[in-house]
């Protein structure tokens, strides 16, 4: 079971193999999704073939890169030249990394590309091996994939910023990943902005994304809407501890807030089992999920994740 439902309907649809040479992308899980059609004698779909995967329209090989951008990795086994292609937009995961190592040393020859998503050119490109010659070690393409092509490209690097929107079409949470708080933002406005045209129960008609959100993967909490990026300090407040401004946008006008919260006298300590019993009675709580409220933030400040108080995630003042 994946988390994008694309990658679910792909694998039922197509199948998965173990054969190279049938495959068109490596899933995010590792795996290899077919693309021969079921005849097991070489890729026989184009990599665009999965505009019907993601049920509508994109221009060129826009479907393609959308894909990509999803996690998967596009890839081309070449039975005559005995090589390997790869092309991807972000960082593979550590189960692509080992498919990836599992197959390079049976090519003679690997060429991967960077491709950037909101263009669909390709940015960074690298080669290995020669025809004829030895087979190669699949440290340098890891390397490559996971550092220093990855280098300066924000959404192929480290993730901090996470962009979540709702398919207007199936319903299913779509993610898109980055490490620019400022291309999380310029990125979400084009995709709010971005229209086509798909078949729903009421006939052909223009869709959007929607419920578009920005959500802090390095500081677990939610920014969709916040004008700046709020920062915790001490309160001044009687029998507070901290505060926090806050400020978005409701029905178009700029509402802002400062919120006062944590009892003083106490002291918090996420990652504890007082962690976990503060944030297993407050997941409930009312405002819990609220940027607009003091139940959020203190639990921000516990590193709650659910009912589980995680230390890594917990904000700390000033940040």
């Amino acid at each position: 079971m994946y988390e994008d439902e694309a990658f679910d309907k792909a694998a039922r649809e197509w199948g998965t193999t173990d054969n190279p040479y049938d495959a068109g992308y490596i899933l995010p899980d590792g795996s290899l999704l077919d693309m021969s059609e079921g005849g097991g004698e070489g890729r026989t779909l184009d990599h665009r073939a999965v505009q019907g995967i993601l049920q509508r329209d994109y221009p060129r090989q826009g479907a393609m890169v959308e894909f990509m951008s999803r996690g998967a990795i596009r890839m081309h086994a070449s039975p005559r030249e005995r090589a390997l292609f790869l092309d991807v937009v972000r960082r593979p995961t550590d189960a692509q990394d080992s498919t990836i190592r599992r197959l390079v040393p049976w090519f003679e020859e690997v060429r991967a590309e960077i491709t950037n998503p909101d263009t669909g050119y390709v940015e960074v490109w690298d080669h290995w091996g020669d025809p004829g010659g030895k087979r190669l070690h699949p440290r340098p393409v890891i390397m490559f994939l996971d550092e220093r092509g990855m280098r300066g490209l924000g959404a192929r690097g480290r993730a901090d910023w996470i962009i979540v929107a709702r398919d207007p079409i199936t319903g299913e949470q779509v993610t898109w990943e980055t490490s620019s708080h400022s291309d999380a933002r310029r990125r979400a406005e084009r995709i709010r902005r971005e229209q086509w045209h798909a078949d729903t129960e009421y006939g052909r008609e223009a869709v959007r994304y929607q419920d578009v959100r920005i959500i802090s993967k390095s500081q677990g909490h939610m920014l969709d809407g916040l004008s700046g990026f709020p920062k915790v300090t001490r309160s001044t407040r009687k029998g507070k501890k901290f505060k926090v401004r806050v400020c978005r946008k409701i029905r178009g006008e700029q509402r802002c807030k400062t919120i006062h919260f944590g009892a003083t006298g106490y002291r918090i300590k996420p990652g504890t089992k007082a962690g976990d019993s503060y944030c297993a009675r407050s997941a409930a709580q009312q405002g819990a999920d609220d940027p607009f409220s003091a139940a959020y933030w203190s639990r921000r400040m516990w590193g709650c994740e659910g009912k589980k108080s995680v230390k890594g995630k917990a904000l700390k003042v000033g940040k």
